[in-house]
């Protein structure tokens, strides 16, 4: 969807960016935009990252970011379901919580449970026929938690980083935000 060539640069669609500005919706970022737009389709507004260092520019949060490093916010990452074996998502996770701090954001991360034999992203989890958008929204809920700020992660700190939970296939869908105002596309 971005053009060859053209930098790091945050896939923000215009219905993602008018949900969080206007009708208080969460910054919910994900590795992909076409996993963005699939997620945004199907009624969470996302917005999508060109990968787990996709935020980042001279040190500092994208420039298209910033209208959302709103003082009080918690941003939420999505992350596939590979992540928590990947130290360098730990890493990433932690910088931009760093990053964000300085905006007063907190940062809370999520990590998809492995639905099939490959890996799980946001676009596999709400096509998937264990998953889909009520159990998506449940688990994003369920299992996101705060992470630390901190320049850079030393080893010690990646080891445990996340451990992921078995998706509950009786979980009632928790709706804390407001998912039901994002407008459809």
């Amino acid at each position: 969807l971005s053009p060859r060539h053209a930098g790091q640069h945050a896939y923000v669609p215009k219905v993602v960016h008018h949900a969080i500005t206007e009708q208080s919706a969460p910054v919910i970022l994900t590795e992909g935009e076409k996993k963005a737009i699939k997620a945004t389709l199907s009624g969470i507004p996302v917005i999508g990252l060109p990968g787990n260092w996709g935020w980042i520019k001279d040190g500092d949060i994208l420039d298209e970011l910033k209208p959302y490093a709103i003082k009080g916010l918690t941003w939420t990452v999505v992350w596939d379901s590979d992540a928590g074996a990947n130290p360098d998502f730990a890493d990433a996770s932690r910088s931009l919580a760093f990053a964000l701090s300085k905006y007063g954001c907190l940062l809370q991360i999520c990590v998809l449970p492995k639905l099939g034999s490959d890996k799980t992203g946001m676009d596999d989890f709400l096509i998937h026929p264990n998953g889909g958008l009520d159990k998506l929204q449940t688990w994003i809920n369920e299992n996101s938690r705060l992470i630390e700020p901190q320049a850079r992660a030393t080893p010690q700190q990646v080891e445990p980083w996340v451990t992921p939970q078995r998706l509950s296939e009786t979980a009632e869908p928790l709706l804390p935000w407001p998912w039901e105002a994002m407008p459809r596309v």
